[in-house]
C-alpha cells in the first residue's frame, strides 16, 4: 500500500515566499495610487475654481487692466494661489487670464477667455 505524499518544507517555503512577494507588491502600489488620486482631485478642484473665476468675469467684466484679483483659497485641504489678470487686446476686446497654482512640482493651470472690452467704457 502506497502512502499519500505530503507537502514538503521546501514547497511550503516557496509558497509563503510567493504570497509574501504578492502582498509586498500590492501594498507598495497603494501609496502611489492614493497620491495619484489626490493629485487628480487637486487638478480637478483647481480647474473648476479657475472656470468659476472666468464665469464671474463674464457676468461682470473687470474694468481695470493688470492683476485685479490675487487670492489664496483652500479647497479639500489644499491651498491654491489664484491670480486673475486683465489684458486689453484692442478697443473692443480684452483677455481675462486666470492662473491657479498649488504645488511647486506641478505646473500651474492657466485658463483664459476673451470678452468685450469693459475697459474702454472706463476710459471715456
Amino acid at each position: 500500500m502506497r502512502h499519500p505524499r505530503g507537502i514538503t518544507l521546501i514547497e511550503i517555503t516557496l509558497a509563503l515566499g510567493l504570497i509574501g512577494l504578492g502582498i509586498v507588491f500590492v501594498v507598495s502600489i497603494i501609496p502611489s495610487s492614493v497620491l495619484t488620486l489626490k493629485r487628480a482631485e487637486d487638478l480637478q478642484a483647481a480647474t473648476a475654481y479657475g472656470i468659476r473665476v472666468l464665469d464671474e468675469a463674464q457676468q461682470s467684466p473687470p474694468t481695470t487692466e493688470g492683476v485685479d484679483r490675487d487670492e489664496h483659497v483652500t479647497i479639500n485641504a489644499t491651498d491654491f494661489h489664484v491670480k486673475r489678470q486683465v489684458v486689453k487686446v484692442d478697443d473692443s476686446l480684452m483677455d481675462v487670464i486666470v492662473t491657479v497654482k498649488w504645488r511647486d512640482d506641478v505646473p500651474p493651470i492657466t485658463l483664459a477667455t476673451r470678452l468685450p472690452n469693459a475697459l474702454s467704457a472706463e476710459e471715456e
